[in-house]
């Protein structure tokens, strides 16, 4: 039987952290047919690659419904939730002045919430705050263990009962504050979902618009760009905004390429279309969103041994205080031990990893898409980077040829132009393209011509026939072996007419206008920038003149890229930021690798912008996260380390309720530092 992959997203509404993610993948990969699980934390989106002859979409969603997962539209349910949790620890400290038995009815009404948090422990949705969350239980079990055995200090009762709605009132506080941020991001990532464009006020969806490769649409003033294309007639202004992030009009003309998800904001023109709407750069855009890595292993590995520590210790102490009790009988009590292992579950605060730090994380990427830069995998991130490597063309430089300088000895320059920019006019090779460009956009007059019997040779250059007022003119450009026999110049494409030298162009590629200032200010941060290309060894001295970089190596194969990176990572952490797919097997050999607008699989961070200055907001960025995560961390466990002790009864007897107080500071101050720009 032959496999069938397919791939579906599913909408899960109650995905909360990376514990969840987890959690998703491991269900569903355990399953039979399925092959890739990739969860989306922003867009509460998991998709599935399974082979759809094993098994179905209705097994995938009986499955997550079963370990707890509610697979339906996505509804911003923390908010009810936290509302319902503040007016119950309201009505426990004010129900004396509004009805006498309002406390007893509350405690027997908040049984099956207690119920809903013990499924949700067993199903693992609430690894994060395990600590408060048993806490919270062992705190409501104490309270009715004394309620029910008439204990006479009905005040500290109450105060337990109290403790444990204070306890989940800061979960449910600390997840409204997440879901708030992951809004901010799904609003962003959802501009970009838009599927539908409008002409003459009828709205198409790209999904049901006929469009086929090559076909020509006329795009109206006001439309939104269904599909990538190029310019095919006419001239205007479109908006980039869904791409970059921020409000940009780029100025398109003949043969410009243009991008499905912008918009035309100034006059009608034909778009020729190149790709169908799933297969668009903001399609590609879209899945390199959904398939993005959110998993914090950095986090994970300090959470779980935090878990470990906390646990054993509060065992430990447990038992430590029933042999005490054995011994010395009158100095401790059995309730004593339950008090202080329950003191150590609540003030030991693991808020940093299950709410500041997802917090931090969130806010960063908040941040950077706003500037056009998808994050694919944030664990790279802590890298510590020494080096840069550059690629030149099209990273450094524009990657596209244009004249820089020419000269014409034979003929007038207007009847060579002429003739130039009709041979050259439908090819795609990039020498063809900027000569044509330069002598169509510096031509007065065009003169009627008519070519024949055009040849194009690999490698070589393009000859052909041109009739001109009855007469028949030979034309040649290319490689001087190719027009001229005796000349030797690699730099410079030659023209012949007649078989006579005619002129020639030198053609260069232009340096980003901000590559310098952008070279300049990396120096100043003390990275070592190091140019890698493909390029003569000449062509990329004239670059480097330019730009000074520390070091630069010519004449590259992709391989040699790629040692050349796994050398410079013995001495310290690389970024290689290019642009080709031949900088695939460097940039993923690096420890993090950029990609400047374009779609690279194998890079982690991509600028949908091409502002070679990004890389200096993002190395900013990237500095500020990591130091504002070392503050938390810092003063999580400096905390810990001193409330912890305090609250074993060991050395003071600190009850539960104060120890609340205490993880309540803690958490809210470290909230606090996320929030902090």
């Amino acid at each position: 039987m032959k496999s069938k992959i397919t791939s579906e997203i599913f909408t899960v509404s109650n995905i909360h952290c990376v514990k969840c993610i987890k959690k998703i993948e491991k269900a569903l990969l355990q399953l039979e047919g399925i092959y890739k699980v990739n969860t989306n934390l922003f867009l509460k989106q998991t998709k599935v690659y399974y082979d759809s002859m094993l098994i179905d979409s209705g097994k995938i969603l009986s499955t997550l419904k079963s370990y707890g997962f509610a697979c339906e539209v996505y509804g911003f349910k923390w908010i009810g939730l936290f509302i319902t949790v503040l007016c119950v620890f309201i009505a426990q400290n004010f129900g004396k002045i509004l009805y006498k038995n309002l406390l007893s009815d509350l405690f027997l009404a908040s049984i099956p919430v207690f119920l809903v948090f013990t499924k949700l422990r067993k199903k693992k949705l609430l690894v994060g705050d395990n600590f408060v969350i048993n806490g919270a239980i062992v705190s409501y079990l104490l309270g009715l263990l004394l309620f029910c055995s008439n204990y006479s200090n009905r005040s500290e009762i109450t105060s337990y009962l109290e403790m444990s709605s204070v306890i989940i009132l800061f979960v449910f506080f600390g997840k409204f504050l997440e879901e708030c941020i992951k809004l901010k991001n799904a609003k962003i990532i959802k501009i970009l979902q838009t599927n539908e464009f409008k002409e003459n006020e009828k709205s198409f969806s790209l999904d049901n618009v006929n469009l086929n490769i090559g076909d020509i649409i006329l795009i109206e003033k006001g439309v939104f760009i269904p599909a990538d294309g190029f310019v095919y007639k006419g001239e205007t202004f479109v908006n980039e905004s869904n791409l970059t992030g921020e409000f940009s009009l780029m100025h398109k003309k003949t043969s410009s390429l243009i991008y499905a998800g912008t918009t035309n904001i100034s006059h009608p023109f034909y778009l020729k279309i190149t790709n169908l709407p799933k297969n668009t750069y903001m399609g590609r855009i879209l899945n390199l969103l959904q398939d993005a890595n959110f998993s914090y292993s950095y986090e994970n590995r300090l959470f779980l041994y935090f878990t470990y520590s906390v646990n054993y210790f509060t065992i430990l102490l447990f038992f430590f205080h029933l042999l005490v009790n054995i011994f010395y009988k009158n100095k401790f009590s059995l309730f004593y031990a339950i008090k202080s292992s329950l003191s150590v579950l609540v003030i030991s605060c693991p808020c940093v990893f299950s709410i500041a730090i997802p917090i931090t994380f969130l806010m960063f990427n908040y941040e950077l898409l706003t500037k056009g830069i998808i994050i694919k995998d944030v664990n790279p991130l802590f890298k510590k980077i020494k080096y840069i490597m550059f690629d030149k063309t099209g990273t450094l430089t524009e990657g596209k040829l244009n004249v820089i300088d020419y000269k014409i000895t034979k003929y007038d320059e207007e009847f060579v132009f002429n003739m130039i920019r009709l041979i050259e006019e439908k090819e795609d090779h990039p020498v063809a393209k900027a000569l044509f460009y330069f002598t169509n956009e510096n031509l007065k007059s065009k003169i009627q011509m008519k070519l024949k019997n055009k040849k194009y040779f690999s490698s070589l250059g393009i000859e052909g026939e041109i009739e001109f007022k009855e007469k028949i003119f030979k034309i040649k450009i290319g490689k001087e072996s190719f027009v001229i026999k005796n000349i030797r110049d690699n730099n410079k494409t030659f023209i012949s007419i007649n078989e006579e030298f005619t002129g020639y162009f030198i053609l260069g590629d232009k340096i980003r206008n901000e590559s310098l200032e952008c070279i300049n200010k990396l120096k100043e941060m003390n990275f070592y920038c190091i140019m890698l290309t493909g390029d003569t060894e000449e062509r990329s001295k004239n670059v480097n003149k330019l730009l000074n970089m520390h070091k630069m190596y010519a004449n590259l194969t992709a391989e040699e890229k790629m040692r050349i990176i796994l050398q410079y990572k013995t001495k310290g952490g690389v970024l290689m930021i290019g642009d080709g797919i031949n900088d695939a097997p460097a940039i993923k050999a690096s420890d993090l690798g950029v990609s400047i607008s374009k779609i690279n699989n194998t890079a982690n961070i991509i600028f949908l912008k091409e502002d070679l200055s990004l890389i200096i907001y993002f190395l900013k960025m990237k500095k500020k996260l990591t130091k504002k995560i070392k503050i938390s961390l810092f003063f999580s466990i400096f905390y810990n380390l001193i409330s912890i002790p305090l609250a074993s009864g060991l050395f003071y007897n600190i009850t539960p309720k104060t120890s609340c107080l205490f993880m309540l500071l803690s958490s809210l101050s470290v909230i606090l530092n996320s929030f902090i720009k």
